[in-house]
């Protein structure tokens, strides 16, 4: 369940790409959406959706330190959102 809106600064998304870099990932950030590569392979997209009160991780494979890594930096970021896991499937 998304909580209410948060509210999130520029020097809010800063610590947040810095957590997420601290725990190695690379990281290219764009206003709400991150660019996500872990263990040297694009590993997918965050968005921020502060008026929704939630996040979404877009991923083909989200393994789960992966995504325990994005949960603890959204939290160390101070970042009040619910975390959505979205694995997307190559179309066949």
């Amino acid at each position: 369940m998304a909580r209410s809106g948060y509210l999130l600064s520029v020097s809010s998304r800063l610590r947040l790409v810095e957590e997420l870099r601290r725990r190695g990932l690379y990281v290219r950030w764009h206003a709400f959406e991150f660019l996500l590569a872990y263990r040297g392979r694009i590993a997918g997209v965050l968005l921020l959706e502060p008026s929704r009160g939630s996040c979404t991780l877009y991923c083909r494979s989200c393994p789960a330190d992966l995504v325990k890594q994005v949960e603890e930096a959204l939290a160390e970021a101070g970042v009040n959102a619910v975390l959505r896991v979205v694995e997307l499937r190559p179309s066949q």
